[in-house]
């Protein structure tokens, strides 16, 4: 009797216990499971530090190999790869909508235009050597996103005006009162260049059509296609004439300095258009060279390329 009560005793403290002992066994197991997936967790962590890792050592040697291409055998390159994505975001922010710089020079030829279509009769004393008479410019470039392909050029820039005459005898005489071009009918001198410089400081202003890709700078490293088309405007800071001859042999020279009647103010529409690495210009000055009433009624016009 006394070893019956002694087992219904034993059942009833199992089952009294059976649930508080499941629940320990629950808890047990999800501790383990826990810390697995903790553990699991850290490895991935570790693993994806790897790939990462690897990656950058890959993208440093082949930057690596290229810059010593460029500036020969030197193995202190140093770069920082980042991956925080919060970064990536703010670059591409910056991307869309900042502004790009660059020096840029343009070197091309000008000519002189009466009214818009007609060409300067050669006949002409002011006639031009289109091939002599050069234009260059020194220009500090902007490039403003606006929307989608569309960027807004703009920037200052000093040009030269290189007005070369056809004939070598033409001079540009000295008369208060308005601007005239004779002929020097010296025989004895063998007459070599004949030329009107004039320098300009400039402002222009271009929307551009850009297709190469979204680049912004000057070396346009996508392969797009580039037209735009805006105007300018410039401020004469000097003006030189310039006579090259010789006398039996003997070289010679004088550049006159002076204002010749040329308007202080010019203004006019700029076309540009670009492909790849190469871009041309070609701008027309809507007002005339010289005052109205102190010389010929000419426009001038100049094309070239930016480098």
């Amino acid at each position: 009797m006394k070893m019956k009560k002694q087992l219904w005793m034993v059942a009833a403290a199992t089952l009294i216990s059976a649930p508080t002992w499941a629940q320990n066994e629950v808890v047990e197991v999800q501790k383990e499971v826990t810390t697995e997936v903790r553990e699991l967790t850290q490895e991935m962590r570790g693993l994806d530090q790897e790939i990462r890792t690897a990656v950058n050592q890959s993208i440093a040697r082949e930057v690596r190999a290229d810059l010593r291409e460029v500036y020969g055998n030197r193995n202190d390159f140093d770069f920082d790869f980042s991956w925080d994505d919060d970064d990536d975001d703010e670059y591409r922010k910056r991307r869309r909508f900042r502004t790009e710089d660059s020096w840029n020079l343009e070197i091309g030829l000008n000519n002189f235009l009466t009214g818009v279509v007609s060409f300067v009769d050669e006949s002409e004393p002011h006639n031009l050597d289109t091939w002599e008479s050069h234009y260059i410019a020194i220009t500090r470039n902007y490039s403003t996103k606006l929307a989608g392909p569309l960027y807004m050029e703009y920037g200052a820039s000093v040009s030269w005006y290189n007005f070369t005459f056809a004939n070598p005898r033409t001079r540009i005489e000295d008369d208060p009162d308005m601007l005239t071009l004779g002929l020097d009918t010296d025989a004895s001198i063998v007459p070599i260049r004949a030329k009107l410089r004039t320098p300009y400081v400039n402002v222009h202003f271009v929307p551009v059509l850009d297709l190469s890709k979204g680049t912004l700078d000057r070396s346009y490293q996508g392969k797009g296609f580039r037209i735009g088309v805006g105007g300018y405007a410039g401020y004469r800071i000097g003006g030189k004439a310039k006579y090259v001859w010789e006398v039996d042999g003997d070289r010679r020279k004088a550049a006159p300095k002076g204002s010749y009647f040329m308007e202080n103010f010019r203004y006019g529409v700029r076309g540009q258009v670009g492909f790849r690495g190469v871009d041309l210009f070609l701008n027309y000055d809507l007002n005339e060279v010289f005052t109205a009433g102190n010389g010929p009624q000419l426009n001038a016009f100049s094309f070239g390329i930016i480098i």
